[in-house]
C-alpha cells in the first residue's frame, strides 16, 4: 500500500473510531431535551408479546435516541455502515444481530430464534442499508415468518431536525424539539408457509409499506396539532 493510500486508510479508521464514541454521546445529550409523545400500541406496557419493530432508515438517529435503554435488539446490515451503526447502538444500550435480506439473513434469523428472548423487541429498517428510500425488502417479512413475531410499524415525526444529504435523508431531531412516536399493529404476523410464493411476498411488502407510510403521516398530523395547541 502506497503512503497516500495508507494515510487515507488511517484517517478513515481514526475518523470512524472518533464517531463511534462521539455520536452516541451527542445523540444521548440531545435526546434528553426532547419532548416526546407516544401514540398507538404500547409495546412496553409489560405485557410483552413477540414483536418486530419496522421503521424507516431515515429515522435511525431519532428512533435510537428516543428508544435508548428500552432493551431492544437491532437488526444491522453486514456492510461497513452497519458496523458503525452496530457499535453506536451498542453504546446506547441496544443489543444487535448482524444480517440482511441479501446476505447473512438466515444466520441472523436463527440467532434471533435461539438467543434473543421473546420479551425483547427486534428492530428492522426494511429500506436499509441501500434503499431505495421507503422500500420494503423481504428480510423483515422473513423474520416475522421465521420467528412468529408480530410486526409493528413505527412512525417518527420531529418538530425541528438536522437532515443529511444522503439517499435516505436521515434526520436527527434538534434539541428541545417536540417528537411524536407512533406504533401501529395492523401488519400482524407473516404466514411462513405462504412466504415461498413471490406474489404473497410482494403483496405483504406493499401492505407493510402502506402501513408504515400511514403511520408516519399520522405521527406528523399529531405533531402538527400538538405544535398548534
Amino acid at each position: 500500500m502506497s503512503k497516500p493510500k495508507r494515510r487515507g486508510h488511517y484517517k478513515r479508521v481514526i475518523t470512524a473510531k472518533i464517531a463511534e464514541w462521539v455520536t452516541p454521546l451527542f445523540i444521548h445529550v440531545v435526546a434528553k431535551t426532547w419532548r416526546i409523545r407516544w401514540e398507538g400500541e404500547n409495546i412496553y406496557r409489560g405485557e410483552h408479546e413477540k414483536v418486530i419493530i419496522s421503521f424507516w432508515h431515515q429515522t435511525i438517529p431519532t428512533a435510537i435516541g428516543s428508544h435508548r435503554y428500552k432493551n431492544i435488539c437491532v437488526m444491522v446490515s453486514l456492510n461497513r455502515d452497519g458496523e458503525m451503526i452496530s457499535r453506536v447502538a451498542n453504546r446506547m444500550g441496544y443489543s444487535t444481530v448482524r444480517g440482511s435480506s441479501s446476505a447473512g439473513g438466515r444466520e441472523a434469523f436463527e440467532e434471533i430464534t435461539t438467543t434473543v428472548g421473546d420479551e425483547i423487541p427486534i428492530a428492522f429498517t426494511p429500506d436499509g442499508p441501500r434503499g431505495p428510500m421507503h422500500s420494503v425488502a423481504p428480510g423483515v417479512l422473513w423474520a416475522s415468518a421465521t420467528t412468529g413475531r408480530k410486526i409493528y410499524a413505527l412512525g417518527v415525526a420531529a418538530e425541528k431536525c438536522w437532515s443529511a444529504n444522503s439517499w435516505d435523508r436521515m434526520f436527527l431531531a434538534k434539541p428541545f424539539s417536540k417528537i411524536v412516536i407512533r406504533y401501529d399493529e395492523k401488519m400482524g404476523t407473516i404466514d411462513r408457509e405462504k412466504m415461498t410464493d413471490k406474489g404473497y411476498r410482494d403483496q405483504q411488502a406493499e401492505k407493510l409499506k402502506q402501513i408504515m407510510t400511514d403511520c408516519e403521516q399520522s405521527a406528523k398530523k399529531s405533531l402538527s396539532e400538538w405544535c398548534n395547541e
